[in-house]
């Protein structure tokens, strides 16, 4: 046929944002993160390609750690207020054990 390989003839060239600079990308993650506050690298490099820009995850945390644009991190679990906490006596204090596994009776 043609004398080229296979893998040339079926070649597609895929889009490349390398022209989008550091500080446009910048300001896409700042749009992001101002949207969604709580977002890390991986969701903010998932909106952007939802958005249509394909950037790899390596080149977002880059930026993001460059220019102090982390994610502000959220509280998973809220503390129990002290007055919700039961503290129970220690029965055994001051006493041996009769045995190394009993304790004895509490009377």
């Amino acid at each position: 046929m043609i004398g080229l390989p296979r893998s040339t003839y079926y070649y597609r060239p895929g889009s490349r944002d390398r022209e989008l600079s550091d500080m446009d990308l910048l300001e896409l993650i700042d749009a992001i993160q101002r949207e969604f506050p709580s977002y890390g690298v991986r969701r903010v490099q998932a909106e952007l390609c939802r958005r249509g820009r394909t950037v790899n995850h390596k080149r977002v945390w880059r930026v993001m750690h460059e220019f102090g644009r982390m994610a502000a991190r959220s509280r998973r679990y809220l503390r129990r207020p002290p007055t919700a906490t039961v503290v129970y006596p220690n029965l055994y204090r001051n006493r041996i054990p009769p045995a190394l596994d009993r304790c004895g009776s509490l009377i």
